[in-house]
């Protein structure tokens, strides 16, 4: 994804991105297939408009 790291996280807080999954304390990834929807449009969308 081309976003700077504020805007990527900006946009989990605001609930356009799913949330991290926490492995550990201070160690956060993100489900690649979960991004990967979002990318193809294939993903639930949100109930409200977020641009990217």
């Amino acid at each position: 994804m081309d976003l700077s790291v504020t805007k990527f996280r900006n946009l989990v807080r605001r609930g356009a991105l799913p949330g991290p999954v926490r492995l550990a304390d201070g160690v956060e990834r993100w489900r690649a297939d979960d991004l990967r929807a979002i990318l193809s449009g294939t993903a639930a969308r949100p109930s409200e408009d977020f641009e990217l």
